[in-house]
């Protein structure tokens, strides 16, 4: 945790010296970003390629954020994602309060805060090997991350984060059927806190 929160405060001077303050003008007025996590199109590819022709699909993911800022200090943000694969799925909805110290608007090194509500279940008997029985386990949680988001010149936008929380699932008995698991919000949940693993997204901002 040490060595990503120096990387990303590296991240920071290295980006302050590379920037113009005309880039910094530029983006200014921008007020929503739209974004998603590429590595789920990736996902995707692989899917449609692999079993595509054949019409089922054996994984495959949807991560969509949307972020507004409040001012230059203060974004709100809600992301919707879910993952599959075969016979498992993962829903996750999490709200976001966007802390930016530096008052960078919707750019910039910033803090996050959330509540996580998510979903797991598996389908009974559809597994390829064994027959089994369904299963539905809710979670609610949360956690907090930090990274920082650039936004060039023709709007595009990248932002690279990480970060730790905490997961309850509901019944608790639960964790012995789901543990460990990666959510479609790429959170590696164990048994007594989340980590983010990376908080990776591309997308628009306008």
């Amino acid at each position: 945790m040490k060595k990503i929160i120096l990387g990303l405060i590296f991240i920071v001077m290295v980006n302050t010296s590379i920037f113009s303050q005309n880039v910094e003008s530029e983006n200014a007025d921008k007020k929503f970003s739209i974004q998603t996590n590429p590595m789920f199109l990736l996902l995707d590819v692989v899917d449609l390629a692999v079993v595509g022709f054949a019409g089922e699909g054996i994984m495959g993911g949807v991560d969509i954020e949307g972020q507004y800022k409040i001012n230059d200090m203060f974004n709100i943000s809600l992301s919707a994602s879910i993952l599959y694969f075969i016979w498992n799925w993962d829903i996750n909805l999490k709200p976001m309060f966007v802390y930016r110290p530096l008052k960078t608007g919707l750019k910039g090194f910033y803090l996050g805060f959330y509540p996580v509500i998510g979903w797991y279940f598996t389908l009974p008997d559809y597994h390829p090997f064994f027959s089994h029985d369904g299963h539905f386990a809710p979670n609610i949680g949360f956690g907090f991350n930090t990274g920082y988001k650039w936004i060039f010149n023709n709007g595009f936008t990248l932002q690279l984060g990480a970060g730790i929380g905490k997961s309850w699932f509901i019944p608790l008995e639960s964790y012995n059927d789901v543990l460990p698991a990666i959510t479609s919000d790429f959170r590696c949940i164990l048994k007594n806190f989340d980590v983010c693993v990376l908080d990776f997204k591309i997308g628009y901002s306008f």
